[in-house]
């Protein structure tokens, strides 16, 4: 995987985040109507084990953001660092980055790219 595609999974991560949290309210609302209801020791015990679940699922895709987040911090150029950043972090669009940093869209996608050529990712896949 290229690195400019594993910086990219971020924004998927994050989403995934979303989606798992939303998932863990929607459990916890069925818990709370469980409870009132005689006989229910099963069926918590089962929403137990899915909250389990979602939570060391969420665990897992923290650690992945954390790491993808030391990645860019390892970037020994500091504005090579804020632009990956602010690019993969912060999800900021080229033009974004551009008026931010008052530059033209042409000039921060150039050094988007050169921030990514200085980014070392371990390719254990390949």
């Amino acid at each position: 995987m290229k690195t400019k595609e594993k910086l990219g999974q971020i924004k998927i991560i994050d989403k995934l985040i979303e989606l798992k949290y939303t998932e863990l309210g929607q459990l916890k609302d069925t818990e709370k109507v469980l409870t009132a209801l005689p006989y229910n020791k099963g069926c918590l015990n089962v929403l137990d084990r899915e909250q389990e679940k979602i939570m060391f699922q969420i665990e897992r895709l923290l650690k992945e953001k954390y790491e993808m987040s030391r990645i860019i911090d390892s970037v020994s150029d500091v504005e090579k660092r804020l632009i990956l950043d602010m690019r993969f972090l912060q999800g900021y669009t080229i033009r974004d980055i551009a008026k931010s940093l008052d530059y033209s869209m042409r000039h921060a996608d150039r050094l988007i790219n050169a921030a990514i050529d200085v980014v070392i990712i371990e390719r254990n896949d390949e």
